[in-house]
This record gives C-alpha cells, structure tokens and sequence, in this order.
C-alpha cells in the first residue's frame, strides 16, 4: 500500500494549504514551522489538488528575502521513500509579491480506498445550518459528559475512513482515539470549553459536500481552554450528507 503525505517548512510568512478543496494546514502568525500530515484520505480521482496560498506577515506588505515556504510531497511504500515534488518560494526583487498562490495536481496512479465522503451529494448550508449545530451539540456533550463510547459511535465514519485508507485494523485505530481523548479527560490543566456556536461560522469545503462551525482563523467550536485561557487540544470536524443525515465523515 503507498502512503502519501505532505511536508512543510515556513517561516515569516502567513499560509494555507488546501488538499482538493478541504483546508489541512495554516499559519496566521509566520511563527518557524515544520510539520507533515498523512493525506491518503483526502485523494480524489486518482489525484491530490493541492492549493497553497502565501501571504506577509501582520506589519508587512511584501513577502521579503527572509521568508521561507517548501513543500514536499513523499511517498512511502514498502518503507521505502521517495519525494515526488516539491514545492518552494523564492524572492524575486523584480515582483515584490504580495502573496503568492498556486494549484498543483499531483496523480496518484494507484488508490486502494475512496473516502467516503467523496461519494456523498453536495449540501445546502443553509438548509442544514440549524441541524449542524443540533449535530456540534450532540458531540459536544459527549465530551462534556467524558462518554467515550458515544464519542465513537457519533465518529464512527470517520474512524472507519481513517483506518482504510491507511491499512490500519479498526480496532486498534478506535483503542488509539479513545486513548487519545481519555486523556483530554484526566487533564487537570485544561477543561472543555463552553459550546458557543453564536460566536462561529458556517464553512464548506470538499466541493460543497463537507460542512463545519469554524472561527475566522480556521479553529474549530470544541476545544479545551487551560487555567491561563490558552486554547488547545481541539477537535476538528467535518460533517457530511449519509441518507440524508449529517454525520462526521472526517
């Protein structure tokens, strides 16, 4: 099975990547950062649409001699690696950019496993923006009342995604998010913030057929909140159509 994934390198810059219309990684602060993300589960018709976006820094008009962007794409198979494109920004003196974007298809020329919410219909947000909420709620409660049995079965889509296209056992892949979200649980620091989906907005994503409650600055409603009011541990979610009910597909 060959597993793909995207690396980044950035400094003084603000960006977003999006991965065939769904956003996967951003900055707003241009802070240095290097990271990766596995995105076997966002491939669509053999192909990664990769779109990235990049934009100065809060003080700054231009993107400088200083910023850094590089972005790879690596392919494991066998355990055996191999960079397939890359991706990068350089400073040209004659164009002083503003920001810099562009979309990249990459093929992908064998797929084991199509997500599922690339085969469900586009939604109308505002048809279903009273039942997405109703649907924020329902999770957040689980959190709130540390179920995390109802916690599963409210992701159960989502696990199942995440374990085909990854060639993981489902089992294991639930025992690894229970694990995970125990221990938000037994974490005296943090506690679960208030749901306040008055202060969020509708978003949609994946050609119309993925939905969430999102901040301006791309954070989702359920997060944790520590003793000094810094946010963290969040829980990102996205819902599509299943029969005609929202479920969390991703």
């Amino acid at each position: 099975m060959q597993f793909y994934r995207i690396e980044i390198s950035t400094a003084n810059c603000i960006y977003q990547i999006s991965i065939n219309g769904l956003p996967v990684l951003f900055d707003k602060k241009g802070y240095r950062t290097d990271t990766h993300l596995n995105v076997n589960h966002l491939i669509k018709d053999k192909s990664l649409g990769i779109e990235y976006e990049i934009m100065p820094i809060s003080g700054e008009t231009i993107l400088g001699k200083n910023v850094l962007f590089e972005l790879k794409i690596i392919v494991n198979e066998k355990d055996q690696e191999q960079q397939t494109e890359v991706f990068s920004y350089t400073y040209d003196n004659q164009l002083a950019a503003s920001n810099v974007s562009q979309i990249k298809i990459i093929k992908i020329p064998q797929v084991e496993f199509s997500p599922y919410w690339l085969n469900t219909k586009k939604i109308d947000l505002v048809a279903e923006s009273e039942n997405l909420i109703k649907q924020y709620r329902l999770i957040w409660n689980a959190f709130n009342e540390k179920n995390i049995d109802a916690i599963i079965s409210l992701f159960q889509i989502r696990e199942n995604t995440y374990a085909d296209s990854y060639g993981e056992v489902l089992s294991s892949r639930i025992k690894d998010t229970s694990a995970i979200y125990q221990s938000y649980f037994v974490d005296s620091e943090y506690y679960l913030y208030p749901f306040s989906p008055q202060f969020f907005m509708l978003k949609q994503f994946g050609y119309g057929k993925l939905i969430c409650l999102e901040e301006e600055n791309g954070f989702p409603p359920i997060f944790y909140l520590n003793k000094e009011g810094t946010k963290g541990r969040y829980i990102p979610i996205y819902f599509g159509l299943v029969e005609n009910e929202l479920k969390v597909l991703l």
